[in-house]
């Protein structure tokens, strides 16, 4: 190849280098601006993604606060039916309570009325004991009664050892029950237990005493079933010259 031929292709190679180095060079700026716009949108949404996240924030803090507040009430409710829940362990302890005590005094006083319908049968055997003479049917006594007496005479001692028996069974049978026996003789005037028959002026004896019992009263654990019927003593009258 000549001289003259090498240097046309030479420079027509150079000619076809430079203009694809131009086209080259045009996407590359286009890529730079595409690069730039890129960049400006995304700085554009992020600022405009930076009031929604306040907004979500916001929200959320709102959620929150009406979470805690539902779980307050929740709490002051619970805490209303434990109250409540005890109020009423305590009223049906108190209910259980009453109804035992109420169960042991009817248990105590479930023979007040039968007790008291034998208190005369009581008073019977104890006025017979009391009619008859201490000496009777003793065996010094029997010796002096004539011979045909001397049975009868016997036949009135076994009886009288009989109803003072019957009357001491009786009366341990209802302390076994509750029911005690008293007798105020000698002792200050109570009227919550005692009732006063009379009363009379009796020298030697203090004012406002019972000096006589007609009728023994009777005690049913702590109450009073009957109360005893006595005689008290009054205030010497004074002589008016």
């Amino acid at each position: 190849m000549s001289f003259a031929r090498r240097m046309l292709t030479t420079n027509a190679f150079r000619g076809v280098a430079r203009s694809v180095q131009k086209d080259i060079r045009v996407p590359g700026a286009c890529v730079g601006q595409k690069w730039a716009l890129s960049r400006q949108y995304a700085t554009e949404g992020e600022t405009k993604a930076e009031p929604q996240e306040g907004v979500e924030v916001k929200s959320l803090k709102e959620q929150v606060e009406n979470l805690m507040k539902q779980v307050e009430e929740k709490d002051k409710k619970l805490s209303e039916m434990k109250d409540n829940y005890l109020r009423a362990l305590a009223e049906a302890e108190n209910v259980r309570n009453r109804a035992q005590a109420q169960l042991e005094n009817n248990k105590k006083f479930a023979v007040r009325k039968f007790s008291k319908e034998l208190l005369d049968t009581v008073d019977v055997l104890a006025m017979a004991i009391k009619n008859i003479p201490e000496n009777m049917g003793e065996n010094s006594d029997i010796e002096k009664v004539h011979e045909s007496a001397r049975e009868h005479a016997k036949a009135v001692k076994d009886l009288s050892m009989g109803i003072n028996l019957t009357l001491k069974n009786l009366l341990k049978a209802f302390e076994r029950h509750g029911v005690v026996q008293f007798n105020p003789i000698d002792q200050k005037f109570d009227p919550n237990t005692s009732d006063a028959v009379y009363q009379v002026p009796v020298p030697g004896k203090t004012p406002g005493h019972v000096f006589v019992v007609e009728k023994t009263g009777f005690m049913i654990h702590d109450s009073v079933l009957r109360p005893a019927q006595v005689g008290v003593v009054s205030e010497q009258p004074t002589n008016k010259n």
